[in-house]
């Protein structure tokens, strides 16, 4: 795949061709200013000290709603599980670790995340794919973009995924963020739903979790920001698979010329996603 999309319920954002690539967020950042480019797209590392890929793209086209992908898109091919790494007793047996080490006090939040590798019996088309994300999660942001930008370890690696989650958006001067943190599964039964949402929503736990996320998001936002409004409790919102917390921030910019991808780079990543300390 050469190009980059973001499939919204509002608006979708699909871009081909590259005219340019950006070693770092410093570059990328200047040809905006400057206008040397108008758009930047890409993804960034959850490391500083990995590589980005970011890169400002030849044809852009922005239209209204989701994404809506082409008759002749081919079809996905059967897949299977081919690896786990790590296995799920060893995944358990490291998060009985690392409970231990909360309860001594070593770190506050943890995000233990597994890998499941699938093999296709064909090629994968990565908008296929996206296609199919945005059929099952509609209310989803869906993204699927060439990793190239990156360096040569990442040529012919596309990045696709789906997710609920706003990190950060700006629209002239005003920031907007709505971090999720605190989850629960749903529930067939209505009655049962909507108690575990209710749970959730008073869970000391979950609250607390929450917080580390929205307290991070204040301390980033707070020096590019002249005025922060953010609740103090979260409120409850779902998907069709679980409930989460989540928290509506709105902050005006000191400098109105800050950009988004500025704001990106700030926030990202959260403590949602890399627990705490990071």
């Amino acid at each position: 795949m050469d190009g980059f999309l973001l499939s919204r319920t509002e608006r979708s954002v699909h871009a081909t061709g590259t005219r340019r690539f950006f070693d770092d967020v410093r570059s990328a950042t200047q040809a905006l200013r400057s206008g040397k480019a108008t758009i930047v797209v890409g993804a960034l590392p959850f490391s500083r000290h990995r590589p980005v890929a970011l890169a400002q793209p030849d044809d852009v086209e922005i239209l209204d709603g989701p994404w809506q992908a082409p008759p002749d898109l081919s079809d996905l091919p059967p897949v299977r599980i081919s690896a786990e790494l790590p296995l799920p007793r060893v995944h358990v047996e490291r998060v009985r670790r690392l409970v231990e080490q909360m309860s001594l006090g070593e770190m506050e939040k943890v995000v233990a995340a597994r890998r499941v590798a699938l093999e296709a019996d064909a090629p994968l088309d990565p908008l296929a794919l996206a296609a199919r994300m945005i059929e099952r999660h509609p209310d989803a942001a869906t993204y699927a973009l060439d990793l190239s930008a990156a360096g040569e370890r990442y040529w012919g690696h596309t990045l696709v995924g789906a997710t609920p989650e706003l990190l950060v958006s700006r629209r002239g001067e005003t920031v907007t963020c709505r971090p999720l943190a605190g989850t629960a599964a749903r529930r067939a039964d209505p009655d049962e739903d909507r108690r575990a949402g209710e749970d959730l929503l008073t869970s000391d736990k979950n609250l607390t979790e929450h917080g580390y996320v929205v307290d991070w998001i204040r301390t980033r936002l707070a020096p590019l920001c002249s005025d922060l409004d953010i609740p103090d409790k979260p409120e409850l919102t779902a998907t069709p698979d679980v409930w989460h917390l989540a928290t509506p921030v709105t902050g005006t910019l000191r400098d109105p010329d800050t950009d988004a991808l500025t704001l990106a780079h700030v926030l990202h990543p959260t403590p949602a996603v890399a627990g705490t300390p990071t």
